[in-house]
């Protein structure tokens, strides 16, 4: 199994160099974008001097690397998104837009410009070069969780970003205030487990398991580490959907074999973590905990307000719901729908369902990632953040490339 473990492999796309390099630059933006805006290795602002920067390469130096056909097929997304983040929140809120949305969405727009075989070496590239790094950030998890063995300094540190964060920082791995007293939760280098969990689950419904084994495998134990529901859901979905694919036994009894180990470690951590939420009060409230009980309240009573049509903006929802005003973490559609309103809701699942299929397809696999998509969507709405939109509309072209490639190589 792991003699044929590559990392990354030759695909037998003629690049130059420049265009190679404005690539790496994407890979290295969208990491960048997924680094926990407190960790240790953190820069104020860093995701957006780089989001603005790879889009500027991208629309001068890179500009033979777009494709019209490409461009008009998520155009309608854009033009939503700019109604919504830019036009509702000026003119409607009276406020300033978000400029880290602003420069992902502009972003996003040269990314899912680009032609078939630029998409097809930063899907390729992207997929394993987050697992890698999921990899390595998850065997530091391990050893330190499970076998004490780490270097972690004792003593935790400090930053504020939108609230106080004491925590650990490894090489790569993030461990929370709480490590040393009960078990931490997986977040690699994010900003929370979720983050993890979520997108460990849209790789593993865009990538053919049969061609990124080991990829794979990674994705399924880092979601698993991560101790997130919504990953669990969605690999329940997955394993339903890919029976026919998952016949492996190797693969099989090496993942059974640690899903066995991590219970048997984390079994109290597991018991409060999922048990207990999916059996709390039998209800389905329980499991939503994306949301503050004042954040439900005010919610329950914007939904018959006026403001339910256009929201009563972004930055008003912050200045009131966030840890400083005592009212915890909120995120998901409630929160978006809050701040942007039903229209906007509905604008968004229209153009981006529309531009999706487009994109990739209209077929099985592409109903059934759009479906966990929109799920996961309830608990985490950040579709415009790169390391969504790479695997989420990049994954049709790989898959193309692939078959034909398959195709040519039986001929």
């Amino acid at each position: 199994m792991f003699k044929n473990i590559i990392l990354f492999k030759d695909l037998g796309i003629k690049l130059t160099k420049r265009h190679k390099n404005i690539l790496r630059l994407v890979l290295a933006t969208t990491i960048c974008y997924m680094l926990a805006p407190y960790s240790a290795y953190y820069i104020s602002n860093i995701e957006v001097y780089m989001m603005v920067v790879t889009a500027i390469i991208m629309a001068t130096w890179g500009r033979n690397m777009m494709d019209t056909k490409e461009i008009r097929k998520t155009r309608a997304l854009f033009i939503a998104s700019f109604f919504i983040y830019f036009a509702i929140t000026l003119v409607i809120h009276n406020e300033k837009p978000s400029i880290g949305v602003l420069c992902a969405i502009i972003l996003g727009y040269y990314l899912l410009s680009l032609k078939y075989k630029y998409k097809v070496w930063v899907f390729d590239r992207f997929v394993s070069v987050v697992a890698l790094l999921f990899g390595l950030s998850a065997l530091e998890y391990i050893l330190a969780s499970f076998f004490g063995i780490s270097h972690i300094d004792p003593t935790p540190l400090y930053r504020t970003v939108y609230s106080e964060n004491y925590f650990f920082q490894g090489i790569i791995t993030i461990f929370p205030a709480y490590y040393q007293s009960g078990f931490a939760r997986f977040q690699a280098f994010t900003e929370e487990p979720g983050l993890v969990g979520t997108l460990c689950a849209f790789m593993l419904a865009c990538i053919d398991i049969k061609q990124k084994k080991w990829q794979a495998a990674v994705l399924i134990i880092c979601g698993i580490l991560s101790m997130s529901l919504a990953f669990y859901l969605m690999f329940v979905l997955w394993i339903i959907y890919n029976t026919q694919n998952l016949k492996n036994t190797k693969i099989n009894l090496l993942l059974l074999l640690f899903i066995s180990i991590v219970c048997y470690f984390a079994q109290d951590a597991i018991t409060e973590l999922i048990a207990n939420r999916i059996s709390e009060k039998g209800s389905i409230s329980a499991l939503d905990n994306r949301a503050s009980l004042a954040f439900k309240k005010a919610f329950d009573e914007f939904l018959v307000s006026a403001d339910v049509v256009f929201g009563r903006g972004l930055r008003t929802f912050h200045s009131s719901f966030n840890y400083t005003s005592g009212s915890g973490a909120n995120a998901g559609a409630k929160p978006f729908i809050y701040s942007y309103g039903v229209f906007s809701m509905i604008l968004l699942f229209i153009t981006y369902t529309k531009g999706f299929l487009k994109a990739n397809g209209k077929n099985a696999k592409a109903l059934f990632i759009l479906i966990v998509f929109w799920l996961s969507f309830y608990q985490r709405e950040y579709w415009y953040a790169p390391y969504n939109m790479i695997p989420l509309f990049m994954y049709g072209a790989y898959d193309l490339y692939t078959q034909h490639t398959n195709k040519s190589n039986l001929q």
